[in-house]
């Protein structure tokens, strides 16, 4: 069905208007028109230039309803004043984002666990020593790292048995074969040398692992776990707060959608 519109003209005090817009124009299907582009005529009008002061907060608002589980079943705490809404917005939004920092650094913690993962696994697992022991030898020099499975071939048939060095394999994949070579402080230089002319690429390992590459692998699994279960309680922790809120949370979201929409159209009636 086609409805026939009216033109109307509305003028008056600009804090008048918000009334009349919340109370009347907020209620009703209407197509605004700017002010200035009607009132070519009035030079001493000026654009109205204010940002919405309820728009951040209202996304904020509508980004906690929107984790709040059957909202539908809520029943709204229409008893708050406007600046409680800012207020109950505002300190959800502090402590979801404390909450959310410290899940984050849990996060890094993880990735930074899993990082020293790769360096055990698969290149050194095999290996059945005590890395915490190795690492600090006095009197015997080591290298970790990995050599190409062909200069690894080339190794053992020419090199090995000139070499005052012992290599220890670890894993190998289709390229490389991961292991560590030991050797006395006085022979290291030499050896370093033909390892260096066979493109064995060292990789660092700190001394910061306990027992054998599998146990310290297995450690850090325990560790990561155990993060995880902490950050799950974070989440929860963080569900409870926005719950606990809920009512509050759902009246400042619907109040401030129609503020915005009500401040919308004052925007458009004063140009």
């Amino acid at each position: 069905m086609i409805v026939k519109m009216k033109f109307i003209n509305i003028s008056g005090p600009r804090d008048d208007i918000d009334r009349v817009t919340d109370l009347y124009l907020s209620r009703y299907e209407i197509q605004l028109e700017s002010a200035l582009s009607e009132l070519k005529t009035v030079d001493n009008l000026r654009p109205f230039i204010e940002l919405n002061p309820y728009r951040d907060v209202l996304a904020q608002a509508t980004q906690f309803v929107g984790y709040l589980p059957n909202v539908d079943d809520i029943t709204p705490d229409d008893s708050l004043g406007l600046d409680d809404m800012f207020e109950v917005v505002r300190k959800a939004c502090e402590d979801y984002e404390g909450l959310q920092a410290k899940k984050e650094k849990k996060k890094a913690k993880i990735e930074e666990l899993r990082a020293k993962q790769q360096l055990l696994s698969p290149p050194f697992r095999p290996l059945d020593c005590d890395l915490h022991k190795v690492l600090g030898y006095r009197y015997i020099a080591y290298r970790f790292g990995r050599i190409a499975l062909e200069s690894y071939h080339k190794m053992n048939k020419y090199l090995m048995d000139d070499l005052s060095a012992i290599f220890v394999e670890g894993e190998r994949d289709e390229s490389f074969v991961y292991g560590a070579y030991f050797v006395s402080p006085g022979e290291a230089q030499k050896v370093d040398a033909v390892f260096r002319s066979l493109h064995f690429e060292r990789i660092e390992l700190k001394d910061e692992f306990e027992g054998t590459p599998s146990f310290a692998y297995q450690s850090l699994e325990r560790d990561i776990a155990r993060i995880n279960l902490e950050i799950q309680d974070l989440d929860k922790e963080a569900g409870e707060m926005l719950s606990d809120r809920a009512p509050q949370l759902i009246a400042a979201k619907n109040r401030l959608e129609e503020l915005s929409k009500n401040f919308d159209i004052r925007k458009m009636l004063l140009g």
